[in-house]
């Protein structure tokens, strides 16, 4: 939705009022309340993300099929977040990113508290990569930085420096020598 398709507004300013009552599906001259996005809630955002939190709502509010926004649920989002991270394409800043537009529209236009405690859905672990041998730090991390597609020298970087930062721990840290001093 590009800025020029709404007559009379600034360049560079994204209007939310219009675009929250399109989500809502209220008019502000009806007699319903009027909800609209607070300008202090979207402070420091960039403007190129905002524009796809109303995409992601929009895509929120066509999953509840007939139900009205100001009844959905955690479940509904909980859902539509699990969803979500199941399709195929949708990456992990995608989720980020969509979690963040339904905390935004739930938890600040509809004041919802249990919209502010939004998490991301785990993924499911990818069937290709093994289950850990052992319950050693560098077995649990091999296997988080695996499921995460990181490349074989990432993981081996990792591991080193993990490995040495224990092993600095087990030793009792740096000694200072108070004779010196």
């Amino acid at each position: 939705m590009a800025l020029a398709e709404f007559p009379g507004k600034r360049k560079g300013v994204f209007p939310w009022g219009m675009i929250s009552m399109r989500i809502i599906g209220e008019h502000p001259r009806s007699r319903g309340p009027r909800r609209s996005v607070r300008p202090s809630v979207l402070r420091g955002r960039p403007e190129a993300r905002v524009k796809w939190y109303f995409v992601w709502a929009s895509r929120f509010a066509a999953s509840l099929s007939d139900k009205p926004l100001r009844l959905a649920t955690r479940e509904d989002s909980e859902g539509f977040l699990a969803t979500l991270a199941s399709s195929p394409g949708i990456a992990a800043w995608q989720m980020e990113q969509a979690t963040d537009a339904l905390t935004i529209l739930l938890g600040s236009v509809f004041g919802q508290e249990w919209a502010r405690t939004i998490r991301i859905p785990a993924p499911p672990p990818p069937s290709d990569v093994p289950l850990p041998k052992g319950d050693e730090p560098a077995e649990r991390l091999r296997y988080a930085i695996r499921c995460r597609r990181y490349s074989v020298r990432t993981e081996q970087s990792y591991v080193f420096w993990v490995n040495r930062f224990l092993a600095f721990c087990r030793n009792g840290g740096i000694v200072q020598d108070t004779d010196s001093v």
